[in-house]
């Protein structure tokens, strides 16, 4: 009896020795199956893009050039922005250094960098005899006692006629913008005015005075907006003493 127990504890004992041996290669199974874990993480790419779409991980890095060559087209937008604003920018008023009448209904306003804002519903006259227009840089001086030229020109809606040389010699205007309410411009109206690069006649002008752009030179032009040729009422002489490119847009 002895001897079957002693048998049966060496069999307990060989049991829990391989039980033992058993649990010791469970750790180790556990342990070796961390680099299948890892092998699997890299191999599900989808998870992996996932996270750093969301989250921005390690991998936001090489998204950084991407930002950084948006950040780059940025200036451009921001200069576009700043030309077009310039553009908006060119018909508002800032100090005003001087304002008045220059017409019946019809008033102006000047700023101090040589923006000329006219507007009214009746006909523009800036000519004084013996005086010249009262736009011109010299008459501008006597007025204000200060050196102010006019460069710029916004001739409002609602005026509907320029009267004799009332731009005549001012040579400091480089633009000007006329109102599609203009029918007439009567003689000499921008006479000596060399400085327009181009300027727009409306298709509404029905009337042309003599020699409405006399002393133009050839580097500057005119375009006719929805003529092909004078119209019947121009005088026979509107062009007299010009020598500027006529662009007739009809």
């Amino acid at each position: 009896m002895q001897g079957r127990y002693f048998v049966k504890a060496l069999v307990c004992s060989v049991a829990l020795c391989m039980a033992a041996s058993l649990c010791g290669c469970g750790e180790t199974g556990s342990a070796g199956s961390s680099p299948q874990s890892k092998s699997s993480a890299v191999s599900s790419p989808d998870e992996s893009s996932q996270g750093t779409a969301l989250w921005g991980n390690d991998s936001s890095e090489e998204s950084k050039p991407a930002e950084s060559s948006a950040k780059e087209s940025k200036p451009s937008e921001s200069s576009k922005e700043e030309s077009e604003e310039s553009v908006s920018n060119i018909y508002t008023l800032g100090k005003i250094i001087d304002k008045g009448s220059c017409g019946r209904h019809v008033s102006y306003q000047l700023d101090e960098k040589g923006l000329l804002v006219i507007s009214g519903t009746f006909i523009l006259s800036g000519y004084k005899q013996y005086m010249g227009s009262r736009f011109s840089s010299s008459y501008l001086k006597r007025l204000t006692g200060k050196d102010i030229d006019v460069k710029t020109v916004l001739i409002e809606e609602g005026v509907f006629g320029i009267k004799d040389f009332s731009f005549k010699d001012c040579d400091k205007i480089s633009r000007i913008s006329l109102p599609s309410s203009l029918e007439e411009i009567y003689k000499g109206a921008f006479e000596g005015c060399t400085s327009i690069q181009t300027i727009v006649i409306p298709d509404s002008v029905t009337g042309m005075g003599s020699g409405v752009f006399s002393g133009w030179k050839p580097s500057q032009t005119i375009i006719m907006k929805g003529k092909s040729q004078p119209m019947k009422d121009w005088a026979s002489d509107w062009d007299k003493d010009c020598q500027a490119t006529i662009q007739w847009d009809g």
